[in-house]
């Protein structure tokens, strides 16, 4: 009988972390057995799970709902679980209030909302105290492993580093011209583009500032906004505001992305919250060199004027000077493009990503302390 692992996440409302998690059931239900709980909703990414995943949806109103642990817990036991695998801290909250009692081990993932919570003194007590009876904890880049050490009083060492991975095979370089048409886009003669979220960590209206202050100077540009979210009215709005109207192409959610990076010269990437970055990956993935905010997490992909390129997110006139300054040397977008395509095939393909979470299942399950111990040969699962 294999392990059954059970994935607690908020939904399944396409994202970066989720994904991830979905790559990841995909790509070891050979070697594994998943369940997912939803504490709010599921979302379009359950369509691309196995059939034999069961989904669970518990409905979550906003706030804090501890009997909603006691409903994990149910799950839990009818689902025979052997480890839950939270992400981010109000699963791993619930989740670990659910196993008290049982044998179930928790792995509690963190994927950069520590960037966004506030360091109050009642959630470095929740976190320590959390951390008792979490079997491992993992995080997607090394500063976030270096900031969860601190608030969990863990050894940084005995915090497993899982870096996000992309399917290369599925995002790679295409020609623009071929890719603005399957996308239905009139030519243009420079394209930016933006990808995620529309809620305020997401930083939308800076990008929009930015260009606003450069429209007059580089009047043949377009700027592709991928991704929905609550901050979409406000931020057609914004964008009529600051003259940006006939510049700006909202997308909506996009299920062609591996098309929408092509389509595109340059990539801006303005979040301020980013635990390691899909859509950064994603697009070196296809060639498209990235303009992005200077923040830790960013400059473990990112090798300034070599294979991309960044901004002080302190100063908001350098965003709009430096997209100034790469709209004339595509010479440099081509070679930061190149560079990074052959950075991704070589340290962050998809076969990696799933294999490191391998690795910790298995550690887990044997109750190894040694990250980078010897562990089962993997199955053949098709993806090695």
């Amino acid at each position: 009988m294999k392990p059954r692992i059970t994935h607690l996440l908020f939904s399944l409302a396409p994202g970066g972390m989720e994904n991830g998690v979905v790559n990841t059931i995909n790509l070891l239900q050979k070697e594994f057995d998943f369940s997912v709980i939803c504490l709010e909703r599921t979302g379009s990414f359950e369509k691309r799970l196995p059939p034999n995943v069961r989904v669970y949806q518990l409905h979550k109103r906003p706030g804090k709902n501890l009997w909603i642990a006691f409903r994990i817990r149910k799950i839990l036991v009818t689902e025979k679980t052997e480890i839950i695998h939270t992400h981010n801290f109000a699963t791993h909250l619930y989740g670990t209030l659910a196993v008290l009692g049982k044998k179930i081990r928790v792995i509690a993932g963190e994927h950069g909302e520590l960037y966004l919570r506030p360091r109050t003194r009642e959630d470095l007590f929740l976190r320590k105290a959390l951390a008792l009876r979490t079997t491992k904890f993992h995080a997607v880049s090394d500063s976030l492993r270096q900031r969860l050490a601190v608030l969990t009083g863990f050894d940084p060492k005995k915090i497993a580093l899982t870096p996000n991975g992309v399917d290369t095979q599925l995002f790679q370089p295409i020609p623009k011209r071929e890719a603005e048409a399957a996308l239905e886009l009139t030519p243009s003669r420079f394209t930016l583009g933006v990808a995620g979220r529309l809620i305020p960590s997401k930083n939308h209206r800076f990008l929009f500032q930015a260009l606003c202050e450069i429209k007059d100077r580089l009047p043949k540009f377009r700027l592709l906004v991928a991704g929905d979210g609550p901050l979409k009215k406000e931020l057609l709005k914004t964008g009529a505001s600051l003259g940006l109207k006939d510049y700006l192409v909202f997308l909506g959610h996009c299920s062609k992305m591996h098309l929408f990076y092509p389509a595109l010269d340059l990539l801006v990437h303005p979040s301020l919250s980013e635990g390691f970055s899909n859509v950064i990956l994603e697009a070196m993935s296809c060639g498209v060199p990235v303009l992005a905010a200077d923040i830790p997490a960013n400059q473990e992909v990112i090798e300034e004027e070599y294979d991309g390129f960044f901004f002080n997110p302190a100063k908001p006139f350098t965003l709009s000077e430096k997209i100034f300054y790469l709209t004339q040397r595509p010479e440099r977008l081509f070679s930061a493009g190149q560079k990074a395509r052959a950075k991704i095939l070589a340290r962050y393909p998809l076969k990696k990503m799933v294999e490191d979470y391998r690795r910790l299942y298995w550690q887990v399950l044997e109750k190894n302390e040694d990250f980078g111990s010897p562990l089962p040969p993997p199955k053949n699962t098709g993806w090695l």
